[in-house]
């Protein structure tokens, strides 16, 4: 970007078909010059210039430590973007940013803003040892994999982690090998009551209206959300991103017709997130999701909070200004959920219990039955006709082999 102004500055070195990275259109044709390799070594880049902002206008502090993903869900913009891509701010930067904001601005409270915190395990335990060392006492929180052991989640939990962000996306095995997860349904379960075990409030991320998604895969997604007793969740509606393998299969498969152009691709990304239906999950289903999303969102998350972590409340005598602006944030998140769905029946706690939901369940369910007789059925006449043609077939071969006797016999004579 630097390159770019001080080129359109006139006071670039080089014409600007020599700026890697960039793409442009001459003469009507599109340019693209050399790939800019991505940065290896982050710490060489400056810290966050926060004196150029008003801090005290946001409600949190963030950072942002790491790069990319290595991972291949066929969802993620990773796949496509970084292509593979990690790298680490070092230990020693991240405390100084820590120890900078600390100083400076009072920061009580972090939040690591990236796709994956805890990718780099040994990073992540010199991390919490660092913290744990030179006693600096903050509350954080960061995105994980589900895949933590017991003794790296023990030690995120002493170095002053309090919540993590799981991107579970569905609780359906046949989902998560589509999605190429690379991960297994106990395998998260576990990893999610160790948080619980250790008072880190773990959120999900969960995924719906997924190409090839029936209503059985959501049943199974929230039975999944049931076993873990209803934790605080995101619904995240699927959006085909351009260049990853999902997009690809909805293209390839005709599910939806792709963008010709950047313009439409902007509209496109929207109207998916708001307006489209991949799956084979019936829009009524989707529309009950998002109304019982928004009407047990301050609800879920204060029953997880006051069964899971009961010391959650100690905090309206500990920090009643945080504990107090917490709770009122949520209800007007609540409140702004769900504004315009006055009139609606209320929903039972349990999505699963909803009449919607049981009725297109029973549906699917008498559907499948009927196609499994149906199956049956066709399988039987199929049989039925393999062993007539091959009792034909053998009646034939008889047949020849008398006409061959006799045709020797005549001969003979």
């Amino acid at each position: 970007m630097l390159e770019l102004a001080d080129h359109l500055d006139g006071r670039g070195s080089g014409p600007i078909d020599s700026i890697k990275g960039l793409v442009f259109k001459k003469d009507n044709q599109i340019i693209r010059n050399e790939p800019r390799p991505f940065i290896e070594d982050l710490d060489q880049l400056p810290d966050p210039a926060w004196h150029m902002v008003d801090v005290k206008q946001y409600w949190a502090f963030a950072l942002n430590t790491s790069r990319g993903c290595p991972f291949k869900c066929t969802f993620c913009y990773n796949t496509r973007f970084h292509n593979g891509y990690r790298a680490d701010l070092s230990v020693s930067k991240i405390i100084a940013q820590i120890e900078h904001l600390q100083k400076e601005y009072g920061a009580k409270s972090i939040r690591f803003f990236e796709d994956n915190f805890t990718f780099n395990r040994k990073r992540l335990r010199e991390f919490c040892n660092g913290i744990i060392q030179r006693k600096i006492k903050f509350e954080w929180d960061c995105e994980a994999r589900a895949d933590l052991s017991e003794e790296e989640i023990a030690l995120m939990a002493k170095a002053g982690c309090t919540s993590v962000g799981l991107g579970v996306e569905t609780g359906s095995h046949r989902m998560l090998h589509f999605l190429k997860k690379g991960m297994h349904l106990p395998q998260m379960e576990k990893s999610f009551w160790l948080f619980v075990k250790y008072k880190i409030s773990p959120r999900l991320y969960i995924l719906h209206a997924l190409p090839t998604e029936t209503i059985e895969d959501f049943a199974q997604t929230h039975e999944l959300m049931e076993r873990l007793d209803f934790p605080p969740y995101l619904y995240m509606h699927f959006v085909p991103y351009p260049g990853t393998p999902l997009a690809e299969y909805c293209f390839n498969k005709g599910l939806v017709e792709a963008p010709k152009s950047l313009a439409e691709w902007g509209e496109f990304v929207t109207k998916a997130g708001m307006e489209m239906n991949l799956s084979d999950l019936p829009d009524e289903v989707l529309a009950e999701l998002r109304s019982h999303f928004r009407r047990t969102y301050t609800t879920r998350r204060l029953r997880f909070a006051i069964r899971h972590r009961p010391g959650f409340l100690f905090t309206g005598v500990t920090h009643p200004i945080e504990f107090f602006k917490t709770i009122r944030d949520l209800f007007k998140s609540s409140l702004a959920y769900i504004k315009g769905e006055k009139d609606k029946e209320s929903l039972p706690f349990n999505i699963l219990k909803s009449p919607t939901i049981i009725w297109y369940r029973k549906h699917a369910q008498a559907v499948a039955e009927q196609v499994a007789k149906r199956t049956a059925e066709l399988q039987r006449e199929v049989d039925l006709l393999n062993r007539q043609l091959e009792k034909n077939s053998a009646g034939s071969e008889g047949e020849q082999e008398e006409d061959t006797l006799g045709s020797k016999d005549t001969a003979a004579v």
